[in-house]
């Protein structure tokens, strides 16, 4: 309670030094002489009289902590009479609410308004009390550093800038390093200093370079040949049966020598389908047996092996 009476009076010299708007039959203020515009949209005294009514009901509010009903008196204030004072003593009133963002808001409106030098000082004062400043470090340095919820970053440490007072989340991203991301309370009137040390992330796995499929894996792909052609063979072979019986059962001379023209090419091309066969299976077979191992140790068998076609079909000949 004792706190809470000295953050009152704290409260209630801010807003002397602000100069709150005169009371009920007190001489108005003197215009600015900037101000031609908004002499000429002047509140009536009628208006003006009933701005200080609400501003007497809103001090009587703010004195019994009813600081909602304050506000509200302030905004009709304002209403009334758009004098700035009312903005700042808005700004005063959001302060003991806790909403900070809106007090500093309230604050800066009221310094838009060029007030006098000592009312705009203190505003600034309680800005500042509202934006202490922030120190963030970082282990490495140069990480760029953002405040949740805002659209740009705030710089790169090693950084010093000011955050409104509350709880806010503090981001930080590093080339190479594990985002960092934190949340920490910033009370009014009080410095913070955020320490972080960045994580490296682990270093990717080395890429192996790639040694190709292998004598084994070449071994596997002349089988997958060899059946290729052995199939190829069978079905060549199959298309000269057809092809002589055309020619057993021919009438003319034309339709044989036609039918003799097909069997001979299917013959010529069986044999060599299945001479091709052949020496895929025997070369995948010998690739697969005699490769050596995958691993490149050289503890596998070594050699070499020619693979041709002879008279009686494929020859491996080689020196193991």
């Amino acid at each position: 309670m004792r706190r809470a009476r000295r953050v009152t009076r704290a409260a209630l010299c801010v807003a002397a030094a602000l100069a709150l708007p005169p009371a009920v039959g007190a001489a108005p203020a003197p215009a600015q002489p900037e101000a031609a515009q908004a002499k000429a949209k002047a509140p009536s005294p009628e208006d003006r009289a009933r701005a200080a009514e609400q501003k007497a009901l809103a001090d009587e509010a703010y004195l019994a902590r009813q600081y909602r009903l304050a506000l509200q008196r302030l905004e009709a204030a304002w209403t009334l009479d758009p004098d700035p004072r009312y903005i700042a003593n808005q700004g005063l009133v959001y302060e003991q609410l806790g909403e900070y963002d809106e007090a500093v808001a309230a604050l800066r409106q009221f310094l838009e308004s060029d007030p006098p030098a000592d009312k705009a000082r203190a505003a600034r004062e309680v800005i500042d009390r509202l934006e202490p400043p922030v120190r963030i470090e970082t282990t490495p340095p140069g990480a760029t550093v953002t405040v949740q919820g805002e659209p740009t970053p705030r710089g790169t440490t090693p950084l010093v800038t000011r955050v409104t007072a509350g709880t806010h989340t503090f981001i930080l991203d590093l080339p190479g390093h594990a985002r960092w991301r934190r949340p920490a309370k910033v009370e009014p009137g009080e410095g913070l200093r955020v320490e972080a040390a960045l994580a490296p992330l682990p270093a990717p796995p080395p890429v192996r370079a790639s040694r190709g499929l292998g004598a084994d894996g070449w071994g596997y792909v002349a089988l997958g040949a060899a059946a290729v052609a052995g199939a190829s063979g069978a079905v060549l072979y199959t298309l000269g049966l057809d092809a002589a019986a055309s020619r057993d059962g021919a009438v003319t001379g034309r339709e044989w020598d036609a039918a003799h023209d097909r069997v001979a090419l299917y013959d010529t091309t069986t044999v060599v389908a299945a001479s091709i066969a052949g020496a895929a299976l025997v070369t995948g077979v010998a690739l697969i047996v005699w490769g050596g191992d995958d691993d490149g140790s050289g503890d596998g068998p070594t050699g070499e092996a020619t693979v041709g076609l002879g008279p009686g079909g494929a020859v491996l000949s080689g020196r193991f």
